[in-house]
């Protein structure tokens, strides 16, 4: 009888010794792209604030109404700073 049997509705992360458990997979594949495991790629460009995952980055400017502002006119100037 093991002392531990895993749950096949279970997703483990197994990177770097990580002991992180998801429900789904697309939790476990988001999670994966997170700070623990990923280096920032999306940057603000108006305060500079990084984010692992396109979808954070959007959150923040929806929060941030200035930096809202000022990264849409960098974009329009050419400014990508990592980001489509």
């Amino acid at each position: 009888h093991p002392l531990f049997k895993p749950d096949p509705k279970t997703y483990p992360c197994f990177l770097d010794g990580c002991t992180h458990v998801c429900t789904s997979l697309g939790d476990l594949q988001r999670h994966q792209l997170s700070l623990r495991h990923c280096a920032p790629s999306y940057p603000c460009l108006a305060c500079g604030k990084s984010y692992t995952r396109q979808d954070a980055l959007k959150r923040h400017l929806i929060g941030k109404v200035v930096c809202k502002r000022v990264h849409a006119i960098k974009l329009a100037e050419g400014d990508m700073g990592g980001v489509e």
